[in-house]
């Protein structure tokens, strides 16, 4: 090999190794630059506070009659009297309809005149019986005989009261299903009886607002096709929460419902006051394919925390679930935070 090739060869192997320094160093450059030298973001924060909130709950519903009672006999029998005229206002007690009772007035008119001997041959024997003119045990015969008949005579008086239908309590008639001279029985629908005066409405409120709708709550109903809301009270609530919907059933009622017919569809508000609400401004909340989230900044770091959201305000939002009472949230430079990043805190609100 000659001294040329040689000095070549030799040439060769430095440019080499000067390459490959010259790469570590810019590798040990380029890792300064990394996230974990990267300079903090700085934000502002916002301390999350329990507050009382004026929450209005809303829901829909249908309105119906506080009372309503489809009337029908007690007796099978023709009908051979309408007093109920469809429509019509009635009082409690009024009689409506008007059973065949001709039969049974001829037994209890019969029952009666046993009844009165009965009782006449009873006081003649406890008459005998003061004097000793007969025993104790004919008195008693006597004597039972006469309740016996007045048991019997009761007992036609009631199905006789059953043969005149009345109204059960005040309201409106709907629509006769009947006509006169038809046979009747219990299974037979004769007219609906409704109270429309009172009107009541049914409808559910979330689980997390149970423990705030209470008996005599107040409310205000929109009907549809109506420019004045109607007033009601919460009236009742269910007993437990419904296992399935997660909802608890209210019931309100309306005692003037100034006109409205019942079945209107109407839009309930129910303003709650809730005691410790968490919010948070609207404009810290970060969208995404999986649910809400926000920044909460802890230790001069920002961890993305997902959040459950309620109602929403003109610039706030309720936080149902995932915050804490002093969560330091981020309110600036979102755009420029992640999971993790650090951060130096500005101001505080």
């Amino acid at each position: 090999m000659n001294d040329g090739l040689v000095l070549l060869l030799a040439a060769a192997l430095c440019l080499g190794g000067c390459s490959r320094e010259s790469a570590k160093a810019e590798t040990r450059k380029d890792a300064g630059k990394g996230p974990a030298a990267s300079a903090p973001v700085p934000i502002d924060v916002q301390v999350v506070q329990p507050r009382k909130l004026d929450v209005p709950i809303r829901a829909t519903g249908t309105l119906l009659p506080a009372e309503s009672v489809q009337i029908v006999a007690e007796l099978s029998r023709r009908l051979v009297r309408i007093s109920a005229d469809e429509g019509a206002t009635v009082k409690q007690g009024q009689v409506l309809f008007e059973l065949d009772h001709a039969d049974l007035d001829a037994q209890l008119a019969e029952v009666t005149v046993s009844e009165d001997l009965a009782k006449k041959t009873a006081a003649r024997h406890a008459q005998l019986l003061k004097e000793f003119a007969t025993s104790q045990a004919e008195y008693d015969v006597a004597a039972a005989k006469v309740e016996e008949i007045s048991a019997t005579r009761r007992t036609l008086a009631v199905t006789r009261d059953k043969a005149v239908i009345r109204a059960p309590f005040s309201g409106v008639l709907g629509l006769r299903q009947v006509s006169q001279g038809a046979w009747v029985s219990p299974s037979t629908p004769l007219i609906t009886l409704s109270n429309v005066k009172s009107l009541k409405v049914d409808f559910q409120v979330p689980e997390r607002y149970a423990p705030y709708v209470g008996v005599g709550r107040e409310l205000e109903l929109a009907v549809e096709g109506r420019a004045e809301k109607l007033r009601g009270k919460v009236s009742a609530t269910e007993g437990s929460v419904n296992a399935t919907s997660r909802s608890l059933a209210v019931r309100a009622l309306i005692e003037d419902a100034q006109g409205v017919p019942p079945g209107s569809f109407v839009k309930i508000e129910l303003p709650v006051q809730m005691d410790g609400a968490l919010t948070v401004p609207s404009i810290v909340v970060i969208p995404g394919a999986a649910g809400s989230s926000v920044y909460v900044e802890k230790d001069g770091k920002v961890t993305a925390t997902p959040v459950e959201l309620g109602l929403r305000g003109p610039d706030w939002v309720l936080v149902e679930s995932g915050l804490s009472a002093g969560d330091r949230v981020a309110l600036s430079n979102l755009l420029r935070l992640k999971d993790g990043a650090s951060v130096e805190v500005g101001k505080v609100e």
